[in-house]
């Protein structure tokens, strides 16, 4: 059983998911053979690691399953056990907002952010000097909690990560087809 089979039901009831990730997070020893330098990893297994806050905040709720769905749609395979070759991590954030335009057209707008990373999986805690790749994409919206607007972010992420890979660094995308508008 997967890691994400074990979370979807606990996501459905309502329970909480701290000692799950804690448990899967102390065994995940995967492969000293996976490397940023090998190229996108497609075809390689993955582990979504997510922190006991973003589970509290409901993050796991709303964004592990598109994330999953956009890693299994670019290539990867889901772990069937800690030994996943690669730790994917996702970050969302939003700013407090500020307004854009003049006159009639002027509206409270805010730039919502998704960071998708990925990182060879050398166990947890992960170590500082482990090379990881991100890709944040962001998007302007009326309002940075719409569901759909972030599932299209994490897709945006996870697509921009498998075609500009590279072995560490950083980049931004403008989600721009994300934007649904007020």
């Amino acid at each position: 059983m997967t890691l994400v089979e074990l979370i979807r039901p606990a996501l459905t009831a309502g329970r909480r998911l701290a000692p799950l990730v804690v448990a899967a997070a102390t065994v995940s020893l995967g492969p000293a053979g996976a490397t940023a330098a090998d190229g996108a990893p497609v075809g390689r297994s993955y582990v979504v690691m997510m922190t006991q806050p973003q589970i509290a905040s409901g993050t796991a709720r709303h964004l592990v399953p598109p994330l999953v769905d956009a890693l299994d749609r670019a290539g990867l395979k889901n772990a069937k056990g800690p030994t996943a070759e690669w730790v994917v991590s996702l970050e969302k954030s939003a700013d407090d907002g500020t307004w854009l335009g003049s006159g009639e057209s002027r509206r409270w707008r805010h730039t919502a952010t998704v960071s998708v990373a990925f990182a060879p999986n050398r166990g947890f805690p992960r170590a500082p000097d482990v090379p990881t790749f991100t890709v944040d994409a962001r998007v302007v919206t009326a309002d940075p909690d719409r569901p759909d607007e972030f599932r299209c972010l994490v897709d945006l992420a996870v697509k921009t990560a498998m075609s500009r890979w590279r072995p560490a660094g950083r980049i931004e995308v403008r989600g721009t087809e994300c934007e649904r508008g007020e």
